[in-house]
């Protein structure tokens, strides 16, 4: 049975209703539910705020561009590198203590990175890498775990939250790099960084489950496709995702907008996705049956795609590949981390489901921006890149639904 563990509390059983069910919070479940949804605003921002700072930093540090080019590729090969890791304490230990030194990790990595030069910038980077892989990886089993009738509406606004976080931070990044220097710009995030961690410390105790899994649990998350057709789409919504971001503003200026236009553009595009975040639980409607739905997602991404390959630098021909484009995006990273949740049997098995997913996931999303500007640079055009993509786009389709079905990962039916 789980329970919930408030600091200094009485372990309380929680009531386990169906999707969309009605749960009244205690006081300790609203101030963890309000703990999950805040520490997505430390999860993206930390390294998302460094892009546009890139080219200040590398002229103050004198480093080349691919030296720099780097530091947006830490991030993800840490989560690739420490998701399982984090998957793995999460389940032996009390959850809430993992957390606590994830967001640790992440407040010393941003001090690391703005004090110390050079050095500093890459491994306080790849410090922060690691401790935001903690939240990434536990607070979907979190939200199984203690809100299990509400695992779609808290992952929406989880991720939506994470995406909004990541537009204010790309946004205010180079206004208060003007007033307080680039070092200053990131040093500013400590401070929201260290008000997650203190909201996180009365909840130190929380754990994911009571019971302890079944030998060869672990050996039956391993062995189930399902497992691993999560983990590919992971990381092929990834890929598009983490190359759209990369390279949108300069393949908007290829089609003829001015710079200001193109980082408007990018900017409606974030925002479009926090939407899509939002109405995918709402598509879901509860039903644990989804494959018309995420088969749904690839076909609007393949469209949206098509339409950007083919559209001119006009406002009206980008408006509905910008539209498409971000819904899906911003649906795409909820539909996973929500089956993270309604695909396991246990807490536990959902805090290692989403690790392993994610080391996969993060490591096939890491050749995206490269493999895409590759391309470039080998046909000097977008075009290639994006019909790259749109075959990426294509699997999604098949791997949607796949990961649609009503399976419980690890348990066999019969």
């Amino acid at each position: 049975m789980i329970t919930f563990r408030p600091t200094g509390g009485i372990p309380r059983r929680k009531p386990v209703t169906p999707e969309g069910g009605s749960i009244r919070f205690s006081h300790a479940a609203a101030g963890l539910a309000l703990t999950l949804v805040v520490t997505a605003f430390c999860l993206r921002a930390p390294f998302t705020c460094v892009g546009p700072l890139a080219d200040v930093i590398q002229t103050d540090l004198g480093v080349s561009s691919g030296t720099m080019g780097s530091v947006t590729t830490i991030p993800l090969l840490m989560f690739a590198a420490f998701s399982v890791v984090m998957g793995d304490l999460g389940r032996r230990y009390r959850a809430g203590y993992v957390m606590v030194l994830g967001l640790s990790m992440v407040l010393v990595g941003v001090i690391c990175r703005s004090l110390l030069g050079t050095y500093g910038l890459f491994l306080g980077t790849a410090v922060v890498g690691i401790g935001i892989t903690a939240g990434n990886v536990l607070i979907p089993a979190f939200i199984k775990a203690h809100f299990p009738g509400r695992i779609g509406r808290l992952t929406g606004i989880y991720t939506a939250m994470m995406s909004l976080m990541s537009a204010v931070a790309g946004a205010v990044s180079v206004p208060l790099g003007d007033a307080l220097g680039w070092q200053g710009s990131l040093m500013v995030w400590g401070v929201l960084i260290a008000v997650v961690l203190a909201m996180w410390v009365p909840h130190r105790d929380c754990s994911l489950d009571e019971d302890v899994p079944e030998a060869g649990g672990r050996r039956a998350l391993l062995s189930s496709p399902m497992t691993w057709f999560i983990a590919l789409y992971l990381g092929l919504q990834s890929l598009i995702y983490y190359a759209i971001v990369a390279w949108m503003a300069v393949i908007l200026q290829s089609k003829g907008l001015d710079p200001s236009e193109a980082g408007v553009v990018v900017s409606v595009y974030m925002i479009v996705g926090i939407a899509g975040s939002l109405l995918l639980p709402v598509a879901a409607g509860g039903r644990r049956d989804l494959r018309a739905l995420g088969a749904g997602l690839g076909l609007m991404y393949i469209a949206g795609l098509v339409l950007l390959l083919v559209s001119s630098g006009s406002p009206v021909s980008l408006s509905l590949p910008i539209l498409l484009c971000g819904l899906c995006g911003g649906a795409c990273i909820t539909y996973p981390s929500m089956l993270f949740g309604l695909r396991t049997r246990t807490s536990g098995d959902s805090s290692s489901v989403s690790g392993i997913a994610q080391s996969v996931g993060y490591l096939v999303a890491a050749v995206g921006p490269v493999a895409v500007g590759a391309m470039h640079d080998a046909t000097s055009g977008w075009d290639l890149g994006i019909v790259f993509l749109i075959c990426i786009a294509v699997s999604l389709v098949l791997l949607g639904y796949l990961i649609g079905r009503d399976v419980t990962i690890g348990v066999r039916k019969g």
